[in-house]
């Protein structure tokens, strides 16, 4: 009498199949969908992928318009799984393309600028931990996460914020305010900021040619797949995509090995640093497409992260998550700009710098543009890129050391 029991046990699964699937489509596929919108649509495109990805995956976890769905959730643990792959994955693959060595040699001016923000990010976290704790709920990790963002952007803060445990919700509060507040700075770098600085800095002195290693490098960063037959694209990101699932493998083993258990702090510093080590062969670095890979990867991130969001506790947190970010924020900038007031560090350098740390490579070529100054694009990306290297250390070191206060 009770053969029914089975018979719509299967057609549950069957249906939860289904949804899962399709979330699983819409996860993986939504990040092209942004990408193509910001590119084709001037309005859509102020936002940026990163933006759409967040909004889309909130809007599928926040709405009723889908009734299926407000009767059978999303499958969280298919977000979760998602969300906790593609950070080191897509860490590895942007980390592919970075030169350090390069890096010191042609660009000394830069390296001390970014060392200088990177000591006023830190000095500004700190302060702002001791003297706005109160402001938000875990304050020594909310500090860890925006000095990652603010020396390499939203890759670190995603590394430091899945290493650290930090519960959806927060992670994207912080990430909104970031936007709200790096979207207002953004306007000031494509505006005024050049001549700005310029009332407090020297200007920059041009060179008359470029050498061959920055011609080299300058390739290195100019959309590599393009142009290139289907079959070449294809294998190069099955390649990298490979590269970063065996990095990513040997980090679990090194885990495992040195802890006991699959602990996050331990697989994302190995991670970066297995990266770190790839990116030293020419061979890796030449893969074309390992950067746009990771970018991808790490949009797909975004909108599993937004199916896990719960808009009401997010909307419930308060101003104060705001006001730590931009003490944070604008901390950094005041105290980067007097660094290099006393070091001589021309203006177009610091705010190249200040655009790398705080956006990673995706913005240089605008702002250089606005600037009118080619000569410190190379210098600017690979700044960017070397952020995603060490914006994780430094995120995850200062969250532990205030959290003993």
């Amino acid at each position: 009498m009770g053969w029914w029991i089975p018979s719509i046990w299967q057609e549950f699964s069957n249906l939860f199949l289904i949804i899962a699937c399709l979330q699983a489509v819409i996860l993986l596929l939504t990040p092209a969908l942004a990408m193509y919108l910001s590119e084709r649509y001037k309005p859509i495109g102020i936002l940026g992928p990163v933006v759409l990805c967040y909004l889309c995956g909130i809007f599928l976890q926040n709405t009723a318009f889908f009734p299926l769905l407000d009767r059978l959730p999303l499958h969280m643990g298919l977000s979760d799984t998602l969300a906790s792959l593609s950070v080191p994955l897509g860490v590895a693959l942007l980390l592919f393309s970075t030169d350090l060595v390069k890096w010191v040699r042609l660009a000394r001016m830069t390296v001390l600028s970014f060392g200088c923000m990177v000591v006023a990010v830190l000095v500004s976290a700190s302060t702002t931990f001791f003297w706005g704790r109160g402001w938000v709920p875990q304050p020594h990790m909310v500090s860890g996460m925006l000095v990652g963002v603010y020396t390499g952007g939203t890759p670190n803060m995603s590394a430091i914020g899945l290493a650290l445990g930090v519960r959806q919700e927060l992670f994207v509060l912080v990430n909104a305010s970031d936007v709200i507040l790096g979207g207002t700075y953004l306007m000031f770098l494509l505006t005024f900021a050049q001549r700005f600085y310029l009332l407090f800095l020297p200007p920059f002195k041009k060179q008359e040619t470029e050498t061959a290693e920055e011609v080299e490098l300058d390739a290195t960063f100019s959309s590599p797949l393009r142009g290139l037959r289907l079959s070449v694209q294809i294998r190069a990101v099955g390649l990298s995509m490979l590269l970063s699932v065996l990095i990513l493998a040997v980090s679990v083993g090194v885990s495992l090995l040195l802890t006991g258990k699959m602990s996050v702090v331990a697989i994302i510093l190995s991670v970066t640093t297995l990266g770190i080590l790839a990116s030293l062969s020419a061979r890796i670095r030449s893969i074309p497409g390992s950067y746009e890979t990771g970018d991808y990867v790490l949009l797909v991130f975004c909108v599993a992260i937004g199916t896990m969001t719960d808009l009401q506790m997010v909307m419930d947190a308060g101003p104060g998550l705001l006001m730590y970010t931009g003490c944070v924020m604008f901390g950094a900038l005041i105290l980067h700009l007097i660094m290099a007031k006393i070091l001589g560090i021309d203006a177009d350098t610091v705010v190249i710098t200040s655009t790398a740390g705080i956006y990673g490579p995706v913005f240089i070529g605008p702002v250089a543009s606005a600037m009118k100054n080619r000569e410190i694009v190379v210098s600017g990306l690979t700044t960017g890129l070397v952020g995603y290297a060490v914006g994780t250390y430094l995120g995850l070191f200062l969250s532990s050391f205030l959290g003993s206060f």
